[in-house]
């Protein structure tokens, strides 16, 4: 179960000019491995959170600092894991405070198994963040599964200000759907990410940074040459797409659920309605006025959760279309089909 992140009770300090739209988010490649350290230690649970603190300058969010949040010990209930949390993040803030490092709040981290983050947990937190701090906080998503293939995958999203329109109504419904014309694809807004290294840190990793001789650049291995590689010829599939239609499968599953409870409360709907224009037909028949009382029926369902997993499966989706290039092209290739 994914922990969520506290959220701090005062204001972020946001720097020159934050009435400029945010455009890009420049991390501290510290932060990054700091990030991705942790998230390694809690491998295989996803949900590991942390704190980001840094600067709002202009158009550029900069993360230049985080710390992570601990996790919760094993019979903990899930109000004294909240508590934990809590006065670590205070005890963390002041700390940093005391010694002069950056201590302003730009938003949380949390990492994710082959793509699977968006839940209600993550835009309840992320919506606290924003509305209690301020519209530029952010939370950094690392995907453990994409790093291990060897592509770091670190996104930055925040809630869009259409859906945030539509989640302090308290609940999503079919009205709010159509008022602020949301979809799936209209819950996060992905934001660009810079990793960013100080001069120092430049200058180290070009003087560790191993320079060929002459001589050296211009040998060829011999034993390499000629020898076959028949690695491309594996028509297995792999691991990563295999996983990520497994999941896809289970998100179509969640969705149909979904899609059963909204048609029962349709259902419900129209036979009460119907029941209003026969009583309605009877009365008109005796002469008497038709009934103008409101039909009440049951809470109509959130369409919250319908968007997050439609949402999900967009993600699987976008996933496989990426990765199964290669794949398809094994197997169309195999079938003797050219």
């Amino acid at each position: 179960m994914v922990n969520a992140a506290p959220v701090p009770q005062v204001p972020a300090a946001t720097d020159i000019d934050s009435s400029t739209p945010l455009r890009t988010v420049r991390v501290d490649a510290l932060v990054v491995l700091k990030i991705v350290k942790h998230c390694r230690q809690n491998y295989p649970q996803p949900g590991a959170t942390g704190q980001l603190l840094g600067l709002d300058v202009k158009d550029v969010l900069e993360v230049t600092n985080s710390f992570s949040f601990p996790d919760a010990q094993e019979g903990e209930d899930a109000g004294s894991a909240a508590k934990a949390k809590t006065n670590h993040m205070h005890n963390m803030l002041a700390c940093l405070r005391d010694v002069g490092v950056d201590n302003n709040v730009v938003g949380w981290y949390q990492s994710a198994y082959l793509g699977t983050f968006l839940s209600s947990q993550l835009t309840d937190t992320q919506f606290a963040y924003q509305q209690q701090l301020n519209d530029r906080s952010i939370v950094l998503v690392h995907d453990l599964c994409t790093s291990n293939a060897g592509n770091l995958s670190l996104r930055a999203y925040r809630l869009t200000p259409n859906f945030i329109a539509a989640h302090k109504q308290g609940k999503i419904t079919a009205a709010q759907l159509h008022k602020h014309r949301l979809t799936h694809r209209d819950i996060l807004e992905e934001l660009p990410v810079e990793i960013r290294n100080s001069h120092l840190a430049t200058a180290l990793l070009a003087e560790l940074t191993p320079v060929p001789s002459a001589d050296e650049s211009l040998s060829l291995d011999q034993h390499s040459l000629g020898v076959p590689n028949f690695d491309s010829l594996d028509l297995s599939i792999d691991p990563y797409l295999d996983k990520n239609l497994d999941f896809l499968l289970e998100g179509v599953d969640d969705w149909s659920y979904e899609q059963n409870t909204l048609g029962y409360h349709a259902r419900q709907l129209q036979r009460e309605q119907n029941r209003r224009r026969q009583d309605n037909a009877a009365r008109a028949q005796q002469g008497l006025p038709p009934l103008d009382t409101p039909i009440t029926l049951p809470n109509e369902p959130n369409r919250l959760e319908s968007l997050l997993v439609s949402a999900q499966i967009d993600q699987y989706c976008s996933q496989i279309e990426e990765h199964s290039q290669s794949a398809m092209s094994k197997l169309y290739f195999a079938s003797g089909a050219v």
